[in-house]
């Protein structure tokens, strides 16, 4: 690798958030730039690759993680999010692209999950070619949040950009993709809340407390209404953060610098940022479901500037019947003991 690879590799910017925050939105927006090579899929690192990194005998699951995930991922991404004739257009070479990534992840002997990362995104580089002249890279992987501080230790130079959504905005969007998706990984629907009650409210949390700590010039959180609703002003504001000149492209979502269509799971297609979803949860969620996540969000709610539309009493009644549910669908459940 050259100097110049060398520089460009020690430079991440890392795009965090919950799953159906925005994420590949904000992605999309900042892949063709001409400062940072961007992956332009989802990567799974840190839910995926990640956990795999601390035993030595998960490294041949791990391996065939690293050269395998990522690819698949882009593949899905240029097969359902472009135009057929934009499709063709990106001839990804997968197999060459596994082989030499599974190559060099045997010949390395440290195999640290910042070496895999480099590795991944120089060889990436290699048969992508742009920029000619990176000076960082971009990934997207949900779950990143949690990690941003380890995440800071190892690439010293990182910024993170936290997309955030109001999380009964981010539960109809989970939920639109029950029968299409989740239903796949979840026994029940109400086990798909309970995630978002765990996990969505964990990552609001860390976007207060990494911002805190990693301060402004390396963390920004974004909101995911602010990005549909006044595009051009807060990808001025991204661009600033991450020092990059604006232009009218980082309002229009491509991947690989072909015209992005969306990824929603209605299977309709937005080759533009449309803002008409910004209050989809008001008419496809129930008021008990806003009522459940008001109750274990309304906190953060108001300090990210979301308003609560239930009273207290249907907040705590919808918590209650919520529980009724997950009271026995625990492992050491009363019901499930044997005698």
């Amino acid at each position: 690798m050259t100097k110049k690879i060398n520089n460009y590799l020690e430079n991440p910017v890392f795009i965090c958030g919950h799953r159906r925050s925005g994420t590949s939105l904000m992605l999309s927006l900042l892949d063709n730039n001409a400062d940072f090579i961007c992956f332009p899929a989802e990567t799974g690192f840190f839910y995926a690759i990640y956990p795999l990194c601390f035993e030595e005998k998960n490294k041949k699951h791990l391996l065939k993680q690293i050269s395998t995930f990522p690819l698949k991922n882009l593949y899905d991404q240029v097969n359902i999010s472009l135009k057929k004739s934009d499709n063709k257009k990106l001839m990804f070479p997968y197999s060459k692209l596994q082989k030499e990534i599974l190559s060099r992840c045997k010949t390395t002997k440290d195999l640290t999950p910042a070496n895999l990362l480099k590795i991944f995104m120089d060889i990436f580089y290699k048969y992508y070619k742009y920029p000619l002249t990176p000076r960082g890279w971009i990934e997207k992987s949900t779950s990143s949040e949690i990690y941003a501080l380890e995440m800071f230790k190892w690439f010293p130079n990182a910024k993170f950009i936290h997309v955030i959504r109001d999380p009964r905005d981010n539960w109809a969007s989970m939920k639109s993709g029950w029968h299409g998706r989740f239903k796949n990984y979840n026994d029940n629907i109400s086990r798909l809340m309970h995630s978002l009650i765990e996990r969505g409210r964990l990552g609001l949390e860390l976007a207060l407390h990494n911002l805190s700590i990693l301060g402004s010039k390396r963390y920004i959180v974004v909101r995911y209404e602010d990005l549909v609703g006044t595009p051009k002003k807060t990808m001025r504001r991204v661009t600033e953060f991450l020092k990059t000149e604006y232009n009218k492209g980082f309002i229009t979502p491509t991947c690989s610098g072909l015209s992005w269509l969306g990824n929603n799971y209605n299977g309709k297609k937005f080759p533009k940022i449309v803002n008409r979803r910004k209050k989809n949860w008001l008419k496809n969620n129930s008021n008990e479901e806003n009522a459940l996540i008001e109750f274990y969000f309304h906190d953060l709610m108001k300090k990210f500037k979301y308003n609560c539309i239930t009273t207290r009493r249907e907040q705590v009644i919808a918590a209650t019947n919520h529980y009724k549910w997950y009271n026995y669908a625990q492992l050491y459940s009363f019901r499930i003991r044997k005698k």
